[in-house]
Parts: C-alpha cells; structure tokens; sequence
C-alpha cells in the first residue's frame, strides 16, 4: 500500500495557470503594480515550501523558514516575467525561480558564515600567542601568528 508523503502540499497547475494570467493583466492595467490575490499566494507559497523538502535543501533545516519565504519573494519580484502564451506549466516556471534564489539564498549564507568563522578564529589565534621579553624587535614577533593565519585562509578558499 503506497502512502503519500505528508510534507507535500497539493497545487492545482491548471488553476495557477488561470491565476497567473489573471495576476498579469491586472498588473498591467494597473500600472505595474502588484494586486495581492490570497490564492495566488497561497500557491506560490505551496510551491516553495514543497521545493524546500528537496533533498538538495533538506539539511539546511536551520534556515528553511528564511529559504521558503526568500523564494516567495523573488517568486512574487520576477512573477511579472511569466508568458502565458509560451509557458503552460507555471509550476515549473515558479519552481526555477524559487531554486534559483534558495542556491543565492545559501551561497550568502556560506560566505558569511566562513567571514564569521575567520574572524573568531583570528581573534582567538592572536589572543593565544604572548611575546616574551626578548622576542620584541625581532622579525620571527608575529611569525606564528602568520603561519597559522595562512594555514586558516587556506582551508576557508577550498
């Protein structure tokens, strides 16, 4: 007996198609701005909590709240590019979108996550290292500090 997987959230593709055209051509016949619509929403939201259980995103658990409503708003910032005549499938149109902005939405994250790294790990080589008397003045005064340094900078760019 199969079971189905009690994470997904069901989209009906043909109503988000129907919305989406909607979506478009109230956003230009009010002067593009962006008419709120619950079910649209609610939609788009489906979509990337659904994309979020990917097993590519599965294991950023500590910030999937902020993946699935990073991929909400940029759904929401670049919904306007949808075609109904050339794209029948919003599902995927939406699904690109959302996956592109979780891999942008991660990369930030790594960044600042190594810059936060080399820092601590700065502050805490610097403060470990005392200087006797008779190294002051010498050109070996930081010459450990610097290995190590090098060592850290090294590992974070692999």
């Amino acid at each position: 007996m199969a079971t189905k997987n009690p994470k997904k959230l069901p989209i009906n593709n043909k109503r988000f198609h129907i919305l989406m055209v909607e979506f478009k051509n109230d956003y230009y016949k009010t002067g593009n701005k962006i008419i709120q619509n619950r079910e649209l929403a609610e939609l788009i939201y489906k979509v990337s909590y659904n994309l979020s259980f990917h097993y590519k995103f599965i294991n950023y658990h500590h910030i999937k709240d902020d993946l699935i409503m990073e991929g909400c708003e940029h759904s929401l910032k670049y919904g306007k590019n949808y075609k109904e005549d050339k794209f029948a499938n919003p599902l995927a149109f939406f699904s690109t979108i959302i996956w592109n902005a979780y891999i942008r939405y991660i990369m930030k994250e790594y960044k600042q996550t190594n810059i936060k790294e080399f820092q601590n790990c700065r502050i805490t080589l610097s403060d470990s290292y005392e200087l006797q008397p008779h190294d002051i003045g010498t050109k070996f005064e930081n010459g450990n500090l610097d290995f190590e340094e090098s060592k850290v900078i090294f590992r974070h760019s692999e």
